[in-house]
């Protein structure tokens, strides 16, 4: 009997015109949407080898240690394809500094050309599967009770001898039966479009992550389809059904996340950036008092012949005397452990920042987990690797290299080592000033004396010390470090096994909620007075 009223079901709806505009939206929507997804992923491929090469070609040009800044570039998850999740909206890539940990990510974040135009490009599969099929399910069920009120045959279906839980399964069947079909076709589309895509290579990882999200489709749709069915009966007309189920579509897919993020919001305060940013400023400056009790005690005036500097404390000398060297020297093996302490110091404030950052994200999905698209979407942003916890593990791995960094210089103690800050030979250092200047002016000038004699006869200038190529005291001329030896940072997959509980959870709870749909569906059909 439950076959019957299934097949019955299915071949109504099958000569319907709801499954032929259904169908045609499936083979519009699902083609466009993975097409535009396709082409920012090769967007973002095409960013991460640029980006990659490039910070590839800085590291391996760096002659000092001071300038060993390695720039982590994570490539694209394939599957964000699928689901972007919030990579779209997280840097891609994260540069290690000694003198701060990473707190978030750095670089572009999306791979097209103009960026203003990225508001006309936020799709993504999941999100329209998720609107489609949720539409779907109430618009195949909505009716499914209320229709045959209106049309007088309810009172007769329930007066049958056959159960009423036999009707309600049989017309559960029947929904799905007509809307697995196009279910199955947009995976069909989509898989097909990416299978004649050369650029684009899913692991046997990322197929079983397709495959997860396939049944949890199956379970969301579920969820509407029961939901449809409790309107269905409790209305009395379809034009009340069609009515609360759209209410009840638009709170779910678009309502309550909304609440959620400002509820979460409301529920765990986070300090403002700005107030964070102040606070490590002040960390800055009690660093910096460090750092000028350092410079007076070596009676250090930081004078160079030849020098570069930059960020996080990068200086490149040559051409110094011996005895500016080892001032420099001195500094750095003093000063770049108080950096390190600070780091860590800062990383304090940074840490309680982010945690409150993770507790809001928690507290919205938690809260959220009241709409079943919501636990869909995330679902699929789990198994895509494109989630805000699976971003957070890539920037625990680069704080986790950086470490890594840090043991190896204070193991090889590069700190106090002249290879820190220059790629001059210790065996060539000048020691005394004079004979800087008779190098340096072609023996025109054989010291201090007559070089300011010199000066004075030409207006101060110090042209004459350019007159010789003082080789030594050219940055250009040395070759880069060899880095062989550098702890590197390996490139990973992520992987879904460490978050398999949360996704075990996440579709346990969609199932539930379905089944407490259907427990309520029975219990509403049960109750029904045919009178």
């Amino acid at each position: 009997m439950i076959w019957r009223i299934a097949k019955k079901e299915f071949s109504l709806n099958l000569l319907s015109r709801k499954f032929a505009i259904a169908l045609v939206l499936c083979l519009l929507l699902i083609p466009v949407t993975i097409i535009v997804s396709l082409d920012n992923y090769n967007s973002l491929v095409r960013t991460y080898q640029i980006d990659k090469e490039r910070a590839d070609k800085e590291l391996k040009a760096a002659r000092v240690y001071s300038a060993v800044k390695p720039i982590l570039v994570f490539p694209p998850q394939p599957l964000s394809i699928f689901c972007q999740g919030v990579s779209n909206q997280m840097g891609h890539s994260v540069k290690i500094r000694l003198g701060e940990k990473t707190l978030l990510g750095e670089g572009s974040v999306n791979g097209r050309d103009n960026p203003l135009l990225m508001s006309f490009f936020s799709i993504d599969f999941i999100h329209v599967l998720a609107i489609l099929i949720s539409l779907l399910g109430l618009i195949f069920s909505f009716d499914l009770f209320s229709g045959e009120k209106e049309n007088g045959t309810f009172k007769l279906l329930l007066s049958n001898p056959v159960k009423r839980s036999t009707v309600i399964i049989g017309k559960i069947v029947g929904v799905f039966l007509s809307l697995a079909p196009i279910l199955i076709l947009c995976y069909i589309l989509s898989i097909l479009i990416l299978f004649f895509s050369p650029k684009v290579h899913f692991s046997i990882a990322d197929w079983l992550g397709i495959l997860t999200i396939f049944v949890a489709s199956f379970f969301f749709m579920a969820f509407f389809v029961a939901l449809g069915l409790l309107v269905s009966l409790k209305s009395r007309s379809s034009f009340n059904g069609i009515v609360v189920s759209l209410f009840l579509w638009l709170w779910f897919l678009f309502v309550w996340p909304n609440i959620s993020v400002y509820a979460s919001q409301s529920l765990v305060r986070t300090e403002m950036l700005d107030q964070l940013q102040q606070a490590l400023r002040n960390c800055e400056k009690d660093m910096l008092t460090k750092k000028e009790e350092i410079t007076k005690n070596l009676h250090f005036y930081n004078v160079c012949w030849n020098c570069n500097d930059g960020e996080d404390e990068y200086r490149e000398v040559a051409g110094s005397l011996r005895r500016t060297m080892e001032e420099q020297r001195r500094f750095k093996e003093q000063y770049e452990p108080i950096r390190l302490a600070y780091a860590d110091k800062k990383w304090q404030l940074q840490r309680a920042y982010l945690d409150n950052l993770n507790k809001q994200e928690r507290t919205a999905r938690y809260i959220s987990f009241f709409s079943p698209s919501e636990i869909f979407s995330h679902l699929g942003s789990m198994l895509c690797g494109t989630s805000a916890i699976s971003q957070q593990i890539l920037y625990e791995r680069a704080r986790n290299y950086r470490e890594t960094l840090v043991n190896y210089f204070v193991q090889n103690k590069i700190f106090a080592s002249y290879k820190y800050f220059t790629p001059q030979a210790e065996s060539t250092f000048l020691n005394t000033w004079d004979e800087q200047i008779n190098i340096a002016s072609c023996g025109e000038c054989k010291n201090g004396k007559e070089f300011e004699e010199w000066k004075r006869k030409h207006g101060g200038s110090i042209d004459i010390i350019y007159r010789c190529l003082y080789k030594d005291g050219i940055l250009e001329n040395y070759p880069p470090l060899n880095i062989s030896a550098l702890p590197i940072f390996n490139q990973y997959s992520l992987s879904i096994t460490s978050s398999f509980p949360l996704i075990l959870m996440e579709t346990t709870v969609i199932l539930t909620l379905f089944l407490i749909l259907l427990a309520m569906v029975y219990k509403a059909s049960i109750l029904y007075d045919v009178r």
